[in-house]
């Protein structure tokens, strides 16, 4: 762990007065890299956080250039957070109207919850969940409302677009002028989660003076686990999420764990609690805590995390440098699913035809099949392109 990295993690707490010594001594150190303690207080999402406790804290030995960096990241992040909220709820309110059941995943209520303050915690996007056959009727609403389909990222006519459907389970909307992005999900993905979830009941919670629904708050921590777990936590505000509604103790750990077992993700469950106590010191019950040192498989999955996460040089090189860490990705992504039929089924996603191949290459009906041959060469390649953007 860098010196840097230390001090991210160190500014990220909930209480400015929490390890103001640690603190003071990291700072004080005269070799210590600025202009990567900044990087990465904006690569893993913590720089509001971080700016909150530097600026009540008044350290004399940070640069002032550096607290002018986060101060106007902060500042730009919760000007668009709260330009966002409002956009969201008026969209979620015209589907409503409209009889569309919406369930909001993460994003702004986490923050809420969490943190009490939406603009500690940065949100890119947003996802709800629809029942499949609103997809169309959501995508109209949209349309009138100026969002703009980015997902799938070709157009196509309504037979090929519900065979779409059938292996992909959300489509993404943009609007460019309010900067809102959402996930619109139809179905839910990681395991046996999304059936738990799906019939599952709905807690409401009040968002800038409106009522929304969300998961259940066992379900939510769970899927929060998940969704890190599959990006291998390489952003430390994931993580982050899950170390402060530990802190909370609002859940109940056996039902979480009954959740883990019936869901058949133990192993994610595990290696989310040894990353979060190795990273951020959260406290454990100690009967908790030998559970998730005696899975085998946890401390694999989390000791092949903790690669990406502290792996902070994203300038790759060479294209062999880009080929060795996506496959190591995808080889912890693989590791992730416990059951062989499971893995199975994630290798063969990647001969699913996407949006593109119907596109590039315009099949009539009874060649279709020839896209599952097209679509793991194309597909691999975007990913790849994908890979390298998110890493540069």
């Amino acid at each position: 762990m860098s010196k840097e990295f230390e001090l991210v993690v160190s500014c990220s707490q909930m209480s400015v007065e929490t390890k103001q010594t640690e603190v003071k001594a990291l700072v004080q150190d005269g070799d210590m890299d600025w202009e990567l303690f900044v990087y990465l207080a904006f690569h893993h999402r913590l720089f509001p956080l971080i700016y909150r406790y530097l600026s009540v804290n008044k350290f004399v030995e940070v640069p002032t250039h550096v607290l002018e960096q986060l101060r106007f990241a902060y500042r730009r992040q919760t000007s668009k957070t709260f330009q966002m909220i409002a956009g969201f709820l008026d969209l979620i309110h015209v589907m409503e109207y409209h009889g569309i059941r919406v369930t909001v995943m993460k994003g702004f209520p986490i923050a809420q919850r969490l943190y009490g303050d939406v603009s500690l915690r940065p949100s890119r996007d947003l996802d709800i969940l629809i029942e499949p056959e609103d997809v169309f009727k959501v995508q109209g609403i949209a349309a009138q409302h100026g969002f703009q389909i980015t997902e799938p990222s070709s157009p196509m006519n309504e037979p090929k677009f519900l065979e779409w459907m059938k292996s992909n389970q959300h489509i993404e909307i943009w609007h460019p002028e309010k900067k809102i992005y959402l996930e619109i999900h139809w179905r839910l993905g990681y395991y046996e989660w999304g059936k738990v979830v799906k019939s599952g009941k709905r807690t409401e919670m009040d968002l800038a003076g409106k009522k929304i629904k969300i998961i259940n708050t066992e379900e939510l921590l769970i899927y929060l686990m998940l969704h890190g777990a599959f990006h291998s936590w390489f952003r430390l505000h994931w993580l982050k999420d899950i170390d402060v509604w530990i802190r909370s103790d609002d859940f109940s750990w056996n039902r979480l764990y009954q959740l883990a077992e019936k869901m058949k993700v133990n192993p994610v469950l595990n290696q989310t609690l040894l990353l979060t106590k190795k990273v951020f010191d959260t406290p454990l019950p100690e009967a908790v805590y030998a559970i998730a040192v005696k899975d085998l498989k946890a401390r694999k999955l989390a000791k092949m995390a903790m690669r990406f996460i502290y792996d902070h040089d994203y300038s790759l090189k060479s294209n062999n440098e880009i080929v060795v860490r996506f496959f190591r990705q995808k080889t912890y992504q693989l590791y992730l699913h416990s059951r062989w039929m499971d893995r199975l089924t994630y290798l063969a996603r990647s001969f699913l035809p996407a949006a593109e191949d119907h596109v590039s290459i315009a099949l009539p009906g009874k060649l279709y099949f020839l896209y599952y041959f097209i679509s793991p060469v194309s597909g691999m390649k975007r990913r790849i392109i994908n890979f390298v953007s998110r890493c540069t």
